[in-house]
Parts: C-alpha cells; structure tokens; sequence
C-alpha cells in the first residue's frame, strides 16, 4: 500500500501536505539540511555497533515482533514527532541537526505539547507516506499506540517509541518489558519507573521529606506516559503530597497552578515536579508569594545548563536528577538508520546521563553542581 501512495502525483502529495501543514501548524527542520551518506556509531545492550556504511539499493527486512516489513535499503527519510520546545526538546534538535550535517536525513516535527496536533501530525505523515521511518515521543502515548504498533507496519513504517512508553507500558519495570511489540524498539531516557523512584528516594533525603512533611506536587499531563510513571515513582519512594497537580510543563500553566497551591496550602513545605520546565513557574509563583530561597524546598528533574543549574547555584533549586537527551535522540536515529540496513539492535536501549546510571541516578545538588558537566 505504501507503494501506491509514491506512486501519486507530486502535485497531490504537495497539495496534501500543504492543507495538512496549514490546519496542523507543525513545523519541521528544512530538507535542505540533509543529504545522503552517513555512518556514525550507535550502540545496542549488547554493546555491539549498529552502524555499517550506508549502502544504497536492494531491500532489507525489519522484525517488528508482530510482523516483518520490508524496507529499501538506504538512508530513511525520518519524521522525528517530538513534544515541543523546551530546553530538554532544543538538545534534540541540535543533536538532529548536528547528524543531518553528517548525513542523516531527520525532520523535526513538535507537537507543541499538544495531543490533538500530534495525533494530526501522524495520521497526515501515515497518508502521505512523506516519511520513510518514526521516531515519536508521544504527548499521548495511549491514544497513538494503535497508529505506531499496528497502522504504520501496514505502511511498511517502522516507529521507534522514545522517552514514552505506550500500548500500556508506562509504569512497566526498566527493561524490554516497555518496548510495545509492533514498533522497532524504545530509546529509554531513563525516564522510567526504576529510574525515577530511585531519583525521588534521593530527593526525598535531600529535600527533608519525613511523615508529615507537607508536599506538593506538580506533575504532567494525566495522559502523558512520563507524568504517569513520575506519579508511580514518587508513590513507591514513599512521598504522599498533600495535593498533586497536572500541569503541562510550561513555566506559565506551573506558575498558575503554584499560586493555587499557596493559596490552599500556605504552610507547604516542599514542592517537586516532573520535569523542569516547570521549575521556573513554581519559582516565580514562590517569589510572589514572598518566600526566599529554601524556605519551600523545590526538586525537580532535568539537569539543564539553562533551568537546573542556575536555580541551585541561586538557592531556589535544592535537587535535579540529571538527564541527558542528546544521547537518547543519537541512539534513536543511528538505530533506525542502522535498521534501513539491515541491522537491527536490541529492543530496548537505555540512553543513561554521563554520571549516574538507573539504579543509581545522578541528581544535581548544591554540593556536586561545582564539578557537574549538563550535557544541555
């Protein structure tokens, strides 16, 4: 079926895709900044390397668990579906225009952490068969699941799932157990159950969490598969808030959403989050309210040169655990391109911060931020 659609007129894929991007809004990186070529060094769990020199011509074969497509073999045109920009989103980005400089041939497309957006974003890539691969970081991981495991493979689309579990696998355990059959694999940005429980066992010291300590908590969207293992990991560190918000995370939606939680709850003692970008709402709302540095301990998840860093070293930011997304967006491509030729890794490939590892994350304090290298 794939086929048939590039076999169409250009003069119909353009008009569709045109309408598409005009209803849509998505945006993506130029195709002037790829070219064929390629060959850089992906690693598998098994520590074998995925990349052989492109080879251009013939076929090759992808095992996708519930079916084996078949795929030219060369270098894919890749949709890279990601959640927005951020500082987290912008190292992907850089890291996806570093590889097209080096022969990849990936177009950034942000949802702008939209679900709806998103979702239209695929189903026009899967109509217009604009991309050969996906690699997708799902705003809604449940509501893609049938898109990315079942519609695409019909089209002959591998999906490589990242950073978000989906099909059901949110609070699955760290392992192959996240990969939902139907899609190449998952890239884990150690964005996982394990990973964020232990993260929060050492936030929990750090931030002096004890029964009775009066949390707060701002986390993600509720359909948002990182904000649901978030929400599992805090539970199994043994943290019980006081009150738990969704927020989107935006500085905007969580300053609002900590001024509510003031309001209610004037004597709170700690605030975490579940991931930075709401850190510098939650502490413009602190600010606001008249609270100094420290005197509502904040611990979120990040590790940014741009967001973590400077709110330890000012005292606003008690704990960060370390992330590192331009190792997950690397592995994510060079392990689909390395498919297209015929040579395919393991399901699931943890993409671990420099410094720390799952069972013992990396969490940036006031003591180590001195010496702490953010990788973005």
């Amino acid at each position: 079926m794939k086929g048939l659609f590039k076999a169409c007129g250009a003069f119909a894929i353009f008009l569709a895709i045109a309408l598409v991007v005009a209803a849509c809004g998505s945006s993506g990186s130029s195709s002037s900044d790829s070219s064929t070529g390629g060959g850089s060094t992906g690693s598998s769990e098994s520590g074998e390397s995925t990349t052989a020199s492109t080879e251009e011509g013939g076929m090759s074969k992808i095992d996708l668990g519930t079916t084996e497509i078949e795929v030219e073999k060369k270098t894919p045109k890749i949709g890279f579906f990601a959640y927005g920009l951020s500082a987290y989103e912008l190292a992907y980005k850089a890291e996806i225009e570093q590889m097209n400089k080096e022969g990849s041939d990936v177009t950034w497309v942000e949802a702008k952490f939209d679900a709806a957006t998103q979702l239209k974003q695929l189903q026009t890539a899967l109509t217009s068969g604009e991309y050969d691969a996906w690699i997708l970081e799902a705003v809604d991981a449940e509501g893609v699941c049938h898109l990315a495991s079942e519609q695409a493979p019909e089209q002959d689309i591998p999906v490589s799932i990242m950073v978000t579990p989906t099909c059901g696998r949110a609070e699955k355990p760290w392992g192959e157990e996240v990969w939902a059959p139907g899609t190449l694999n998952f890239i884990s940005d150690t964005a996982n159950v394990t990973y964020l429980t232990h993260v929060y066992e050492k936030e929990k010291e750090i931030l002096g969490i004890e029964p009775g300590t009066k949390v707060a908590f701002v986390n993600g969207p509720d359909i948002a598969s990182q904000a649901k293992a978030v929400g599992a990991a805090v539970k199994a560190a043994g943290i019980e808030p006081i009150e738990t918000v969704a927020g989107d995370y935006t500085a905007p939606t969580a300053q609002k959403l900590t001024q509510g939680i003031l309001s209610r709850n004037p004597d709170v003692e700690v605030i975490i989050d579940g991931y930075e970008g709401a850190t510098p709402g939650i502490i413009a709302a602190l600010k606001e309210a008249g609270k100094k540095p420290g005197e509502v301990m904040v611990g979120d998840l990040g590790g940014s040169s741009e967001i973590s860093v400077p709110n330890i070293e000012s005292g606003w930011l008690a704990a960060s655990g370390a992330y590192d997304p331009k190792v997950t967006a690397e592995i994510a491509i060079k392990e689909m391109e390395a498919a297209f030729q015929g040579k395919q890794g393991a399901r699931f490939l943890p993409a671990d911060p420099p410094g720390g590892s799952v069972q013992d994350p990396l969490v940036v304090t006031k003591e180590n931020v001195g010496t702490f290298e953010p990788t973005y």
